[in-house]
């Protein structure tokens, strides 16, 4: 080796990948995903998609659209254990959607195995229409994904292995294309569009926001605006550096089919934000500029971000600004 570039090699320091605390707010990994290294347990949780409906084993992909979405809509009714009853509800409303949706523009008997090519009109209905909720594209999106979970199959290794197996017979040549989903180009334009746009979020009732330090910064039933800076599927090398806050959750099913609901942004604070790993606010002073609710945006004071994820489901409300002048104004989320 050169012993110029040699010593400056030496020089470079690669920084520590940040620690960070404990919480029930973990990714869950989709069934692409491989098994951790050093997992060695034979041991699986399984569930079966279908076991609690009238279904005859596995449906055919040439089972009418229609029909499979009447299914799956039946599944979230019966609140499975992988389900969290908030998420079903939600599921359920925006399936009606689909389905409407679906009607409108092929048919409800369009096979199964064509249903990617309307899924994916469908969200781009919402995305590249500004008369809806700012984030009805991101909840159409978590829909389809759920679909495709209980359509094909989901795997995931968190808290430990288990997974569910699909409702529809995926083996043949047949097999519905929702490839489009895990494109990078389809989330690039995604987030183009969707982002960045600013939320207020509340805290619900035994959870809190907290630091790498476990020191609590936002406790339960207190609101607070937040950044959303990408599509929460959206994934960067730089996101363990960025992130400084946590969100602390108890209570939630111990396997969490939407677990990967988060976005990734930043908390709106009115003191200086956070940059990467080399800086953040301490736990107070972050706590004492919050900025929670529109009129905050009045105060003389820049408004910057501390790095963090949230649960869509906290999210109460979008921030639409007429006029970046003004206070923005709150629409609430919808009600499923």
């Amino acid at each position: 080796m050169n012993l110029y570039l040699g010593i400056i090699l030496k020089q470079i320091v690669v920084p520590e990948r940040p620690s960070r605390p404990s919480t029930d707010c973990d990714f869950n990994e989709n069934q692409s995903q491989t098994a951790p290294k050093n997992s060695m347990s034979s041991k699986k949780v399984l569930f079966e998609a279908g076991d609690s409906i009238s279904v005859p084993a596995q449906l055919q992909p040439t089972l009418p659209s229609g029909e499979l979405i009447d299914y799956l809509v039946e599944i979230c009714s019966l609140r499975p254990e992988y389900l969290r009853p908030e998420d079903a509800r939600r599921h359920i409303a925006l399936l009606a959607l689909l389905k409407e949706f679906l009607a409108a523009e092929t048919g409800s008997d369009l096979p199964s195995f064509r249903l990617g090519l309307i899924l994916e009109r469908w969200i781009k209905s919402y995305l590249f229409d500004d008369r809806v909720h700012p984030l009805l594209a991101s909840y159409a999106l978590d829909t389809a994904h759920f679909l495709v979970a209980l359509i094909e199959g989901y795997h995931s290794y968190q808290p430990e292995s288990w997974e569910i197996t699909g409702i529809l017979n995926c083996s043949g040549e047949s097999k519905p294309d929702f490839s489009f989903l895990w494109e990078k180009q389809f989330k690039k334009r995604f987030t183009e569009k969707a982002c960045p746009i600013d939320v207020l979020a509340y805290v619900p009732s035994g959870c809190s926001v907290i630091s790498r330090n476990n020191i609590e910064v936002i406790p339960s039933n207190c609101s607070f605006a937040y950044k959303i800076h990408r599509c929460h599927l959206s994934e960067s090398v730089e996101d363990s550096y960025n992130v400084h806050l946590y969100c602390k959750e108890r209570g939630g099913p111990r396997f969490d089919v939407g677990q990967q609901f988060q976005f990734n942004g930043s908390l709106l604070v009115s003191c200086r934000g956070s940059f990467q790993q080399y800086y953040c606010p301490s736990e107070g002073e972050i706590a004492r500029n919050l900025v929670s609710h529109p009129r905050d945006w009045e105060i003389d004071k820049e408004i910057n971000g501390v790095g963090m994820q949230v649960p869509a489901r906290w999210i109460t409300h979008a921030l639409d600004y007429h006029d970046p002048r003004e206070i923005p104004n709150p629409i609430p989320v919808p009600e499923w």
